[in-house]
C-alpha cells in the first residue's frame, strides 16, 4: 500500500483487506476495483466503493468514467482513499492518474509518471487506452460556449 504524495491518496493490492492498517493509515474510503473480486465488507466507519473493472479492454465507458469521477470527487473533498485490487498495478494506477489529472490540471500521462514513481506499476495498454477514449467522449460531450 504506497501513497501518492503529496496526496490522500493510497494504491494496492490486497491490502484494502487490511482493515486495521487501513484505519491505522487514517485512510477512510476505500475504492474497489475489480470485478473478478467479490466485494468485501468493511466496517462501517468505512466508505465503500465497489467499481467492477476488468483487467484489460471491456470496460463499460460507463464504469471508467464512474471511477475517475468517484475517486475524482474524493480526492476534491480531501478525503484519505484506498484504491484497490487484485494486483493493484495497473487498473488502480490508471484510474489514479486520470482522477488526479482532471483535479490538478495536469496530463493523465504526466499524473501516470508521478504515480509510477511511488507505486509498482505495469499498465495494460488496453486499460490506459479505454480509459482516454472515455475522456475524449467525455469531452466532446461538453457543453461548447
Amino acid at each position: 500500500m504506497d501513497q501518492i504524495s503529496p496526496h490522500p491518496l493510497w494504491l494496492g493490492g490486497g491490502e484494502g483487506r487490511d482493515y486495521q492498517r487501513v484505519v491505522d493509515a487514517g485512510i477512510l474510503a476505500l475504492v474497489h476495483l475489480a470485478e473478478e473480486e467479490t466485494p468485501d465488507r468493511p466496517p462501517r466507519k468505512l466508505i465503500y466503493c465497489r467499481i467492477p473493472l476488468v483487467e484489460g479492454a471491456g470496460n463499460a465507458s460507463v464504469l471508467l468514467d464512474l471511477a475517475v469521477s468517484a475517486v475524482g470527487d474524493l480526492l476534491r473533498l480531501q478525503v484519505p482513499t484506498l484504491l484497490y485490487g487484485d494486483g493493484g498495478i495497473s487498473r488502480i494506477p490508471t484510474i489514479a492518474a486520470v482522477a488526479l489529472s482532471l483535479n490538478f490540471g495536469e496530463t493523465p500521462e504526466e499524473c501516470l509518471r508521478g504515480v509510477l514513481q511511488q507505486h509498482p506499476s505495469d499498465v495494460t495498454p488496453a486499460v490506459w487506452d479505454e480509459v482516454m477514449a472515455m475522456l475524449d467522449r467525455r469531452v466532446r460531450q461538453l457543453p461548447r460556449p
